[in-house]
């Protein structure tokens, strides 16, 4: 796991950075949780996955990097309760990182290998968090 933290507009944002052996939803989540077991105020926090691409045509490898312009959902969700957590587990769930990966492609010609890593980047509302 990889953790950095950094002051945006005032406030206190911290990115977690976990390599994921299986592309399995079950690791994600235990990804998730490992995370979410370091706050107990009200947080933001959403998801983006990194993968590798494969050129159809050249087998061409290409690493596709997690970033703010690919996170799971559109918005950061706002967690303040346990259900909230849990609600935001069950998004991940239903929302698959390789379905994600296959829809964040750059192009058709490339296909999604394997999804290597998840990140979650989180926002402290408050001091408590």
């Amino acid at each position: 796991k990889q953790w950095y933290q950094r002051r945006v507009r005032g406030r206190l944002r911290q990115m977690y950075h976990y390599p994921l052996v299986t592309d399995s939803t079950a690791e994600i989540i235990s990804k998730a949780d490992d995370m979410l077991s370091n706050y107990t105020g009200n947080i933001k926090v959403n998801v983006a996955f990194g993968f590798i691409l494969e050129d159809r045509a050249t087998q061409e490898l290409k690493f596709f990097h997690p970033s703010n312009n690919t996170m799971l959902f559109s918005n950061p969700r706002l967690l303040q309760s346990l259900t909230d957590r849990n609600d935001f587990k069950s998004d991940i769930e239903h929302d698959e990182a390789l379905v994600y990966a296959r829809t964040s492609r750059p192009s058709t010609t490339w296909v999604v290998a394997k999804v290597i890593c998840v990140r979650f980047p989180v926002l402290c509302v408050d001091t408590t968090a």
